[in-house]
């Protein structure tokens, strides 16, 4: 049996062989944050949300330097002044440590 991914109105109408998949918008988080793993992604949300989020920095993060990857795995590096920036479903968010 060949599945086949169709992106259709929430109004459509459903046959009985029909499976209904509904994925979830997510990014992840990691590093120097209190608490690392996977939340669930709304509109808008920015990477200092996202770091709220995850409890906060710890006393050994880098403000200055923070990678996020996107699920194409298409890599970003953003500095403090960057803490506004967006995340979008399935962003890998990593928070360097401090060496200083």
């Amino acid at each position: 049996k060949t599945t086949q991914k169709t992106y259709v109105d929430v109004n459509a109408i459903i046959s009985p062989d029909d499976s209904i998949v509904i994925e979830k918008s997510i990014f992840y988080i990691y590093g120097e944050v209190k608490n690392s793993g996977s939340y669930p992604l709304r509109p808008g949300l920015t990477l200092r949300e996202a770091v709220s989020l995850a409890g906060g920095m710890t006393e050994r993060a880098s403000e200055s330097s923070t990678l996020i990857t996107s699920k194409a795995g298409v890599e970003r590096t953003v500095g403090k002044k960057g803490m506004g920036t967006q995340i979008v479903s399935g962003d890998s968010v990593y928070i360097k440590q401090s060496f200083f």
